[in-house]
């Protein structure tokens, strides 16, 4: 009679170390990279707590999240032309008009803001391959720019989140959802969109899509178990 081996058993999450393609690769509070630790632990740097259970992403602002400090370099190009651009040519015009302190002023408040936004967007990507921090888990989400602390914002039931993918490598991720709001003595449904651009492999996109199901399929159940009136 052969003999009888036991089957190896995948290691216990406290047993796993974070790699390469693991969320979160890096603390979401201060940066510190958490390759080859415990896939469940405290940062070592700040003392933030991780884990799988809740993602840590960065990526880029699109739409109408889109600035001058966290979009790509193209689409940060198309908002310095747009908004950079119409203050000049209201500058433009006031010196046409001879209303030169009005023309100064424009164009000095135009040339602030440029330089302000690209010393935030070079700060931003100074540690960071990406200048927004996204974090998600089945209980919330919620996003910043750079490093910090992140406050959570729960799942409700009108909620609902695509992930698409762009390109090889690129997704936007879309989360809607509505909020009731008192308005001349009827609440009425309102719409908030959040979108973010991210670069991640089939792994990890696969990781995004089933905490943003279980996420989904939490504000549901919880909308259910809310009592009437």
């Amino acid at each position: 009679m052969l003999p009888q081996f036991a089957q190896p058993q995948p290691p216990a999450a406290a047993d796993r170390t974070v790699s390469d393609g693991s969320c979160p690769a890096r603390c979401g509070g201060c940066g510190y990279r958490l390759i080859g630790l415990p896939s469940i632990g405290k940062c070592p740097e700040c003392g933030e707590p991780y884990s799988p259970d809740e993602l840590v992403l960065f990526g880029w602002g699109v739409a109408k999240s889109a600035q001058l400090w966290n979009a790509r370099r193209g689409r940060a190009f198309l908002v310095v032309l747009s908004v950079f651009g119409w203050w000049t040519f209201q500058g433009v015009m006031e010196i046409v008009t001879h209303q030169y302190r009005a023309a100064f002023f424009i164009l000095g408040i135009s040339a602030i803001w440029a330089t302000s936004g690209l010393l935030q967007r070079r700060r931003l990507l100074a540690d960071s391959d990406a200048p927004i921090q996204l974090r998600l888990s089945s209980h919330g989400h919620g996003s910043r720019n750079g490093y910090g602390k992140v406050k959570l914002k729960r799942w409700i039931g009108t909620a609902s989140a695509d992930l698409s993918e762009l390109s090889s490598g690129s997704y936007r991720l879309l989360i809607k959802y509505g909020l009731y709001a008192a308005y001349r003595s009827r609440l009425e449904l309102s719409s908030r969109a959040f979108a973010i651009e991210l670069d991640l492999d089939s792994a990890q996109a696969t990781q995004v899509r089933k905490c943003l199901e279980a996420g989904v399929a939490m504000g549901a159940e919880q909308r259910e178990q809310r009592p009437p009136g």
